[in-house]
């Protein structure tokens, strides 16, 4: 380990607040210490939601280094709560070292822990994985004692058969059975011509609907004794703001799925309508599930086809997505006529 060290604490604007040096792991603490009274703030309880970011750039230049904040969210996020984290990653993963080689070698969440859980020797990536960062050689020696203990473990487990009408192992072996019918399946790449014809034959996949771009004045039922009526006359009026709104005064580029979601499917309708007249008329009274709206369609976007090449990633996704159920399908069929099924 090294004898002597020097590091520093940093505030918002990335100035120095203090220097620490001597002992490693001495220095180390008091800068820790002095950042958990300048930095941190005590929570009374977990977050359903958390926001976090890893302070800018350079600190966020990857996504390697944007895992440290993810883990200071994960501290008071709520079971089964969700981490918004915002960050520019203009490196990128990056593409070099052992981090961004283990995240390539799948392509989803669940088969990246997969792979974790079921490397002989998970040390360094797993750890680089959680911490954003290689251990140190104490560290390395304390993960490699550990894997060594739970290796002799697992193997005593099996000796006495602990793993027989095990769930959890049940399932995780059906896991990677299907996921080695899916690496076989998607081991060849997509020719162009395959693309070309599975993106013309779901071109419906690759179709932007059309999209309703609009602002309104909101007139609520419960607070007026005639919504509608005041509606109306707000017409004529553009001074008459309306009553506060819990959503946007305004959205752009919205389908009319989307608008339904937010307004009901009548409010939709009635947008879609609009958007048949001509641009200096696209100004109406809409009553919605809130209540009633001087609405103002500003811009309607018809339903396009985007190009192969504009969507060339997904449809190669969608491709191998294809294969792996087609292979999954086949393959259990295939096991299926080896076994006799008896039902009640």
């Amino acid at each position: 380990p090294p004898d002597f060290m020097i590091n520093v604490t940093l505030n918002s604007e990335k100035l120095i607040t203090g220097f620490y040096n001597g002992d490693y792991r001495e220095a180390h603490r008091l800068g820790c210490d002095r950042v958990r009274e300048t930095s941190m703030a005590p929570v009374e309880e977990e977050f359903p939601i958390v926001i976090t970011s890893n302070s800018g750039f350079p600190l966020d230049q990857n996504l390697y280094q944007t895992v440290k904040g993810m883990s200071a969210g994960a501290r008071i996020v709520a079971e089964g709560g969700t981490i918004f984290v915002v960050s520019e990653g203009s490196d990128g993963i990056p593409d070099h070292g052992n981090f961004g080689k283990m995240l390539r070698e799948s392509d989803t969440p669940e088969r990246t822990l997969a792979n974790i859980a079921a490397r002989a020797k998970p040390v360094l990536d797993q750890w680089q994985a959680q911490m954003g960062r290689l251990p140190s050689t104490r560290e390395l020696e304390g993960l490699t004692k550990q894997w060594i203990r739970e290796e002799i473990f697992y193997r005593e487990a099996l000796r006495l058969n602990l793993d027989d009408n095990d769930i959890i192992i049940r399932r995780r072996l059906v896991q990677k059975l299907t996921f080695l019918t899916e690496d076989i399946a998607t081991g060849v790449a997509a020719t162009p011509e395959e693309l070309r014809a599975f993106y013309e034959e779901n071109i419906e996949r690759y179709t932007e609907p059309d999209r309703y771009s609009f602002s309104h004045r909101y007139f609520s039922s419960d607070r007026r004794d005639d919504a509608e009526a005041d509606t109306r006359a707000a017409l004529a009026d553009e001074d008459a703001q309306g009553d506060p709104f819990m959503l946007q005064r305004s959205y752009a580029e919205r389908s009319l799925r989307e608008i339904g979601e937010l307004f009901g499917r009548e409010f939709a309708a009635s947008i879609a309508n609009m958007a048949q007249l001509p641009t200096d008329k696209r100004v109406a009274p809409i009553r919605s599930a809130y209540g009633w709206h001087v609405v103002h369609l500003q811009q309607h976007l018809p339903s396009n086809s985007r190009e192969l090449d504009e969507v060339l990633n997904k449809v190669a996704n969608d491709v191998q997505m294809k294969r792996r159920d087609e292979a999954n399908k086949a393959f259990y069929e295939d096991l299926k006529k080896r076994y006799v099924i008896l039902t009640p």
